[in-house]
Parts: structure tokens; sequence; C-alpha cells
């Protein structure tokens, strides 16, 4: 098993490719209307020429936070780099992670 660190960008949206796939991340939000320290971003990606996207997904700890959806990465988990046990505290804070078996 293997963890393969997520690139992300506070100030604009990233991208990286993923077995074939180009995955582009929004950039990371906060989300006012859930906590003072909710984060949230968009996944788009490429499917048969049509533009798929996951919209507002909410980036907390400990849980695969796109298991629910249907998109080319297997999983993704958010951890926050000062502190692993709770949710990030800043878009500085966040790490994001596929887990390869």
């Amino acid at each position: 098993m293997a963890l393969l660190r997520i690139p992300i960008a506070p100030v604009k949206g990233t991208f990286f490719d993923y077995q074939g796939t180009r995955i582009t991340l929004s950039q990371v939000r906060n989300n006012p209307y859930l906590a003072i320290n909710a984060w949230v971003m968009d996944i788009s990606w490429l499917e048969e020429d049509v533009q798929k996207t996951i919209g507002g997904v909410n980036l907390v700890s400990g849980v695969d936070i796109i298991q629910q959806y249907t998109c080319p990465l297997p999983n993704l988990f958010v951890l926050s780099a000062n502190n692993s046990k709770n949710d990030p505290v800043s878009t500085e804070d966040i790490r994001l992670y596929i887990k390869e078996i």
C-alpha cells in the first residue's frame, strides 16, 4: 500500500494525471455555512469528451471523501499537516492523498 500525495493550490486550481486521466481540482475555498474551518473543492475530468464535475466536495479528515461518487480516482483522503487527528484549519494545512493498493 502506498500513499500518493495530490497537489492542491489555495489560490488557484491545479491538475494532475491519474492512470491516463487528467484530474482538475478547483481552488480550495471556505464554506462558512458549514463551519469556520470548513473547506471544499470541485473535482473535474473528461470522460468520452464530456466534462464531469463533482462540486463542493467537503475536505474532512479520516474518511474517503469521494466514496459516494463515481470518478476515475479510487479514493481520496484528507489529512491535516499539523494534526492528523483533526480537520485542516487552513488551506496550507490541507494534504490530499490517494491510497493505492
